[in-house]
């Protein structure tokens, strides 16, 4: 009996005989074993709560091999929908995804975590103070207080609250100097002023910042995507190109 030949006892030739079976079924079967892979479903969550004010929505790709594509943004524009709907405002609260190598299980995927908020509310509150105090020194530090309290319901909706929270501790010293009598109402507006304009500068900076490493990260994520393309292609160079059966051997080059 041949060392390529299975016997009776199914023992001999079985270490030939396992290898090239082996490799027909890789041959056979990969391709079918991708087109189920391509057909599964993606999922998407819809908005869901997550606590106090607060609600999640995650996409996730049906597979590995088109990495994290246009998740997130899908993921941020129906937030923002959902937001608009309400008429109000969208905030992010944060943003998590699923990171690379995208096997075994590792789909991509992208979760948005925000709050909706009423701007509305804020401009009443702001109109508020403006009509329960005057600009008068002895009204300056219960005006400034007013506003800072009606400040306080931005900073869920910004990036950067220590900003916010700057505006609010200037307002209040400038107000104490004015009630003091160190300064007038016009100097204060203009320091006020200043500092909105410095503020302002600021947060386009860090947009700016988080715009580079938003990129970065894209980047990166392309470059697995291609590391995954030319995985799935090597599998076609290392699966055996043609096989033939002779009785009970089978041959595969």
């Amino acid at each position: 009996m041949s060392a390529g030949v299975i016997g009776a006892d199914g023992l001999r030739g079985s270490s030939l005989s396992s290898v090239t079976n082996t490799a027909l079924a890789t041959k056979v079967f990969a391709p079918s074993m991708m087109a189920f892979m391509l057909a599964a479903c993606a999922v998407n969550s819809g908005v869901a709560p997550a606590g106090q004010d607060t609600f999640v929505v995650s996409r996730q790709a049906a597979t590995g091999f088109s990495g994290q594509g246009s998740l997130m943004p899908d993921a941020l524009k129906e937030a923002n929908e959902f937001c608009a709907d309400q008429q109000k405002r969208f905030s992010l609260v944060r943003t998590s995804q699923a990171e690379p190598p995208f096997v075994f299980g590792n789909f991509p995927r992208a979760e948005v975590h925000f709050r909706c908020h009423d701007e509305k509310k804020v401009a009443t509150e702001m109109e508020t103070c403006s009509t329960r105090f005057s600009e008068r020194a002895t009204d300056a530090i219960a005006r400034a207080s007013c506003f800072n309290d009606a400040d306080r319901l931005y900073i869920p909706m910004t990036p950067f609250p220590d900003l916010i929270q700057l505006r609010m501790a200037k307002r209040l010293e400038l107000a104490e100097r004015q009630a003091a009598g160190k300064i007038t109402r016009p100097q204060m507006i203009l320091e006020l002023s200043q500092l909105n304009s410095s503020i302002a500068a600021e947060y386009q900076r860090r947009a700016n910042a988080n715009q580079s490493v938003a990129a970065q990260q894209q980047a990166a994520v392309a470059q697995q995507q291609a590391a995954n393309a030319a995985t799935i292609g090597a599998i076609g160079t290392i699966a055996p190109r043609s096989c033939t059966r002779v009785g009970n051997t089978i041959n595969c080059f």
